[in-house]
């Protein structure tokens, strides 16, 4: 899932949570936000053949991702496993490639 979509999907959710909860008679400000539910405090260090994420709080699931280059032949992805909050989650990329465009995915 891109980081476009992730994003659409959270603002998607957040807008029904705040629909219904306003329709049953709460405040908006009593509806929880999508992003409650997500991972917190999270760090992504990108590294030259892959990375490592890690996320302190928060709740759901992540994982690294990570695009690696092969000279001369197609690129491809690697991810790491999906991992709750308090756990490291990593992928590398085969020995000798270049990694980039290291990011989080929540799940």
């Amino acid at each position: 899932m891109s980081r476009f979509s992730a994003a659409a999907s959270r603002i998607a959710a957040s807008t029904v949570l705040t629909g219904a909860a306003v329709l049953g008679g709460a405040t908006a400000a009593q509806a929880a936000p999508a992003t409650a539910l997500a991972p917190s405090g999270c760090v992504v260090s990108s590294l030259s053949n892959g990375v490592d994420v890690f996320c302190s709080g928060g709740f759901g699931t992540y994982r690294g991702v990570v695009r690696c280059d092969r000279n001369l032949l197609p690129d491809y992805d690697r991810y790491g496993p999906w991992v709750r909050p308090g756990s490291w989650s990593s992928a590398w990329c085969n020995s000798g490639d270049r990694a980039f465009n290291q990011a989080m995915q929540t799940g």
